[in-house]
């Protein structure tokens, strides 16, 4: 059998095999990787008499981290150049590896100095999963694919070219790469691995977020009577600009609420607010928008709205701390601040009731929330966040949970922007 028909068996002979070794998440949300449950993609210890190779893509502990300017063009040819060579000089290597940055979370750490979860530096090979050929043969194609398809994009010659959606690569080759999870593990894996960001390899994702308020992205206003709309997912910077006055923002989880609280659109603009939602756990884009808003723009607080629960304040945490799967992004936004659903929100709503609230719809903390809400409480960045902490510990004790819908009624508006006022007062 040669080499080709060789390869091509191998890639058959995985079908079905490893169809969930990547992820389902989106940016740090529910169903984050857990590396350790990943089989061994190395060699087994008992065949160390195998000649094998792992790229250089490390110095070694002892030496200064490797410049952070290398462009994308270069990391990638230094990728290929190693396989050539191993392939040209070492014909009787049993394997070849590519290493990936594992974005886990003993490969990050939480800065007190910027409020923020950080990369560790690429220092320890502890820090990366090894893709080998042949053990994991369409895991292997798939990088090799990619890195084919994102040299060509930043060889071309086009100055800025535009950036890639992941839909546009996955449908490049769907039969390989199976799944658009897939693909968004492994660009994201590449980019943690090379230092840079999403955008700096030239990729977006599909447009998730939304936004309302006195603000204009990439020519289009998002106010008025329109109701806002998709965050462009290609948005250049210099193209958002806020109306005089802007100073507050207001972070919501649900899109129902956004849209609720879009029918009282004078009210939103008459604080002088711009609304985002999420619709959930944020992608990448939504995150992006909200630290340009506060760094470059001169939004000076955030007002978020999030489900009395464990994932809406681990939902507000990403916006405030960032993720460990996303911490090479550095998107975290301090000013991020919880405005409800709080437990003395609960409380108000119950005692207001007639017959002691028992009109007030709450759910019992299944076993999932509190096995959630007390990974929380030992998050290293819950110390900055005391207030936090007892709305998590009130959840656990009372056991219950509350939805942001409880409290909407006709003057559902005014209780959110009255809260907006108290937090930036």
């Amino acid at each position: 059998m040669d080499d080709e028909d060789e390869f091509v068996g191998l890639l058959d002979g995985m079908e079905g095999i490893e169809e969930d070794w990547a992820v389902k998440h989106e940016d740090g949300g529910e169903g984050m990787l857990n590396m350790d449950q990943l089989p061994d993609w190395d060699f087994p210890s008992d065949q160390s008499n195998a000649s094998s190779f792992t790229l250089p893509l490390l110095s070694p502990p002892s030496s200064p981290p490797p410049p952070e300017n290398i462009s994308v063009v270069a990391h990638i040819e230094n990728i290929i150049t190693s396989l050539t060579t191993t392939l040209t000089q070492t014909p009787s290597a049993s394997s070849l590896s590519i290493p990936l940055h594992s974005r886990r979370q003993q490969t990050t750490y939480f800065s007190p100095h910027t409020s923020s979860i950080l990369p560790l530096p690429h220092t320890h090979p502890s820090h990366f999963t090894n893709t080998t050929f042949p053990r994991n043969p369409r895991q292997f194609t798939c990088i090799l694919t990619l890195l084919s398809i994102l040299h060509a994009h930043h060889s071309s010659s086009t100055l800025l070219p535009p950036l890639l959606t992941k839909r546009q690569i996955y449908y490049h080759n769907p039969t390989l790469f199976r799944s658009q999870r897939n693909i968004d593990y492994l660009l994201d894996s590449l980019a943690a691995t090379f230092r840079l960001t999403r955008r700096d390899l030239g990729i977006c994702a599909a447009g998730k977020g939304l936004v309302y308020g006195e603000v204009y992205i990439d020519g289009a206003y998002f106010g008025g009577e329109g109701g806002g709309g998709l965050i462009p997912p290609s948005f250049s910077p210099e193209s958002v600009r806020l109306a005089a006055g802007v100073r507050s923002l207001l972070l919501v989880e649900k899109e129902t609420i956004f849209r609720a609280l879009n029918s009282l659109r004078s009210g939103i603009a008459q604080e002088g607010l711009v609304m985002l939602c999420g619709k959930g756990y944020p992608d990448l884009n939504t995150r992006r928008l909200l630290l340009l808003l506060c760094e470059e723009k001169g939004v000076e607080r955030v007002a978020t709205l999030v489900d009395f629960d464990p994932d809406g304040l681990e939902i507000a945490a990403t916006y405030k701390f960032g993720s460990t799967l996303l911490a090479h992004e550095r998107v975290a936004v301090r000013e991020v601040d919880v405005i409800g659903v709080l437990s003395q929100d609960l409380i108000s709503l119950i005692t207001a009731m007639p017959g002691g609230g028992g009109g007030v719809v709450v759910a019992t903390l299944t076993h999932r929330d509190r096995k959630k809400a007390l990974e929380l409480l030992v998050r290293p960045w819950m110390p900055t966040v005391p207030s936090w902490k007892v709305e998590i510990q009130r959840m656990l004790f009372w056991g219950i949970k509350c939805e942001v819908e409880v409290f909407y009624s006709s003057t559902f508006a005014e209780w959110v922007l009255g809260k907006v006022g108290k937090a930036v007062a």
